[in-house]
């Protein structure tokens, strides 16, 4: 058992005060989903609204009837539940073999819940990628060149021999990038969540943010894999496990998948900082090079294949050739309360943990910090940004957004020593996020009106 785990700074147990704050937390959740569900309830119209608590109301009498019974059983059964996952922790640690067999199962499962709305223009990207063929970075832009490309790669090769629709081709994708990231964070929650790995990583997937793995049409779903990869990576060099060039160049991979992962950056600059400390500046400075060096020369090619230097600028990221402050959140009522019901739809869990953070439950050693970093990078992208096509329509443009709050949360939960008494209100909010989650996987692989 990693020693972090025993870091101090999280009380001993649970009082009564906190317990009482995770029963009312549970109560005003339970009624916000209700009333939300109930005023969408027959509403065909589901973006509208409180569209963040109210997918249950897509499913009808049959879908809430099952909500709750999940939750009561998740409830009464919460003790052999986590033996489960103790058996499974204890199984998947063995080799990274079987957490790489774990992604497969659970994407075979995503492949049986192919989402009928995946975003993303079809007609456009394929008139795109036959007019420049695979491979040409005239079909990309600077925002998402390596996925973009990968994902052209796939479809041209798999529509060629296999005769395989887009639709296809990126259900298949990213199931493959589901094992991946599944893989990547069984690795990962063993290191900084040793105590109970499988019960961190059911929290991580009562998020709806792992939507992007069930066939979305869109340039977010690799990139995923990467910025999970770039948290291990940071987490390894912290323990001195691997040298800073492997997250310096994990993160330049990553921004070369998409630029939002350039929003990680100051927790790379961070780790150069720890660098310095330990006594080695001039590697500090050779990460730095290296990063630019990367970038550098990656805009170079780019620029030799059909990809010009001077389309940097117009790339959503520069503000796609528009005055920049039209990229940035507009600040109105409507739009912050749309990216509200966003948050609480990608990541339920978002209340859960400011209790957590307010009653001092996050372990501040050296992973929790990283986390606690990266979350607010990721949450200054998201309340920031802008949602071009408006909150709901954007979804998965802050999906990855949530990758760093739920690994802290999920951290948070599965290390803290919690009453008895605390365990049956902390089950029953996560049974409600996973029932709620679960609603929005299922109404989406439902077929369109």
């Amino acid at each position: 058992m990693d020693a972090r785990a025993d870091a101090p700074g999280r009380p001993a147990s649970s009082d009564a005060r906190e317990v009482w704050a995770l029963w009312l937390l549970w109560g005003v959740s339970t009624l916000a989903y209700a009333v939300a569900t109930a005023w969408k309830w027959g509403d065909p119209d589901w973006k509208r609204g409180p569209f963040g608590l109210a997918q249950l109301a897509r499913l009808g009498t049959p879908g809430v009837l099952a909500a709750v019974v999940v939750v009561v059983t998740c409830v009464l059964a919460r003790g052999p539940i986590a033996v489960g996952l103790r058996a499974l922790g204890a199984w998947v640690a063995v080799a990274r073999t079987r957490r790489l067999a774990l992604g497969v199962v659970l994407a075979l499962g995503a492949l049986t819940l192919p989402t009928n709305n995946p975003g993303g223009d079809s007609g456009q990207i394929l008139r795109e990628w036959r007019e420049f063929g695979p491979g040409n970075c005239g079909s990309t832009s600077h925002d998402e060149v390596l996925e973009k490309l990968v994902h052209q790669w796939v479809y041209c090769g798999t529509h060629a021999s296999l005769g395989w629709s887009l639709e296809r081709s990126f259900q298949v994708s990213d199931a493959v990038a589901c094992a991946w990231a599944v893989a990547l964070l069984v690795g990962l929650l063993l290191r900084i969540a040793p105590r109970a790995p499988m019960l961190a990583l059911a929290v991580i997937l009562t998020g709806g943010w792992s939507q992007i793995y069930l066939g979305d049409i869109e340039v977010y779903t690799l990139t995923s894999v990467v910025i999970l990869a770039f948290l291990d990576a940071s987490s390894r060099y912290l323990a001195r496990e691997v040298g800073l060039w492997v997250p310096t160049l994990t993160l330049t991979l990553a921004m070369g998948f998409h630029l939002q992962a350039g929003f990680l950056l100051p927790v790379l600059v961070a780790l150069v900082a720890v660098e310095v400390v330990r006594g080695h500046a001039w590697r500090a400075v050779g990460s730095a090079l290296t990063l630019i060096g990367a970038l550098a020369g990656a805009l170079l090619a780019l620029h030799l294949h059909n990809l010009p230097v001077s389309e940097l600028f117009k790339a959503h990221a520069f503000g796609a050739g528009r005055p920049f402050v039209e990229s940035l959140n507009p600040l109105d009522l409507a739009y912050v309360l749309g990216m509200s019901w966003l948050l609480v739809l990608l990541f339920p869990g978002a209340p859960l943990l400011a209790l957590l953070a307010w009653r001092r439950r996050l372990t501040l050693d050296a992973d929790g910090w990283l986390l606690v970093g990266a979350t607010a990078c990721m949450a200054f992208f998201f309340w920031v940004w802008r949602a071009g096509f408006g909150p709901i329509d954007d979804w998965d443009l802050f999906a990855n957004a949530m990758i760093p709050s739920s690994l802290l949360l999920a951290r948070t939960v599965s290390e803290t020593d919690w009453s008895p008494a605390a365990r049956r209100p902390l089950a029953a909010l996560l049974a409600l996020y996973a029932v709620h989650t679960a609603a929005w996987w299922i109404a989406n692989a439902q077929p369109l009106p």
